[in-house]
């Protein structure tokens, strides 16, 4: 089991995440911030190329496409699957700042089968404070 947001956590996104398939031209780099969480706020990052997760780690990175900001407790309720990502963008506990059509162009992969396969081996090994 790795941690909710640790480099462990971030490592085994990664490995779990290799399973994807290519979608050319499903390209991303988003920088994520989560607020208020047990050891405070926490920064984190992810990049897509071709639908395929090539990067993902705590700290920041230079021109992401977007910026997501969500609250701890919306961060956990988000990977768990008690909150649906798309629903929080819509009520606005997930605040998004930057390129608007490249999470249109993405949001089609987090809805793919392959996409919440994923999301279930992250959920199942993944320990949350």
């Amino acid at each position: 089991m790795a941690l909710y947001l640790s480099d462990d956590w971030h490592a085994m996104v990664r490995e779990v995440a290799d399973q994807l398939p290519v979608r050319d031209g499903v390209s991303i780099r988003i920088a994520f911030v989560v607020s208020g969480g047990p050891n405070g706020d926490c920064k984190y990052y992810q990049v897509i190329e071709d639908g395929r997760l090539v990067g993902q780690a705590n700290g920041t990175i230079p021109d992401p496409d977007i910026t997501m900001t969500v609250s701890w407790a919306d961060g956990v309720a988000m990977h768990t699957g008690e909150l649906d990502p798309n629903v929080a963008m819509m009520q606005g506990r997930a605040k998004i700042a930057g390129n608007m059509g490249k999470v249109i162009a993405v949001l089609p992969l987090s809805t793919s089968a392959d996409y919440r396969t994923v999301q279930e081996k992250v959920r199942s090994h993944t320990e949350f404070p």
